[in-house]
């Protein structure tokens, strides 16, 4: 008995916490395949941060690598095209990143089903550059953009300092 309920422990705590892949679409007009992630958290609200949680996918268009960092801003922030964001690696190392767009806030970005039908704003920003394959390579400890209103910092918890280079294996695996 005590075998079956371990295995089942095992099974049930390996789904919530394995990466997976969303969808995988094949574009019949640009002859590519699409491939999105599942969307995984960083961070969550804290009474310090009243900023809101903050979490990621990763979408592939071709040979193109997205990374979508979704912040729940709760605030009029701008991202304009262009603008970096650093990740910050275990080994010191900084991986640069570029926005693709410019990026106003919308509602519900970032929400949990209990606070999306207040509308608080958010981001979905996609970042580029032909230096995201180095974030296979290394464990994320920490992030900063650059946005209209400075810079903000996301310090990512310990145990989820590898979900970045873990989706991102998965992705680069489907493509």
């Amino acid at each position: 008995m005590k075998k079956v309920m371990f295995l089942m422990l095992m099974i049930i705590s390996v789904n919530m916490m394995g990466q997976s892949i969303k969808s995988i679409e094949d574009d019949p007009f640009e002859g590519t395949k699409v491939i999105v992630t599942d969307t995984e958290r960083l961070t969550k609200e804290t009474f310090k941060d009243t900023r809101g949680q903050t979490m990621f996918y990763f979408r592939s268009v071709g040979n193109l690598i997205v990374f979508h960092l979704l912040w729940q801003c709760r605030d009029i922030i701008i991202i304009s095209k262009g603008q970096k964001a650093l990740f910050l690696t275990e080994d010191g190392s900084k991986v640069t990143l570029e926005a693709l767009g410019d990026i106003r806030p919308e509602a519900g970005i970032a929400s949990t089903a209990a606070v999306k039908p207040a509308g608080v704003l958010g981001l979905n920003i996609p970042y580029g550059s032909t230096e995201i394959l180095e974030l296979s390579k290394k464990n994320v400890t920490a992030i900063r953009i650059y946005t209209s209103d400075g810079y903000k910092d996301f310090n990512i918890d310990k145990k989820k300092q590898s979900l970045i280079k873990e989706c991102l294996h998965l992705l680069i695996e489907k493509m």
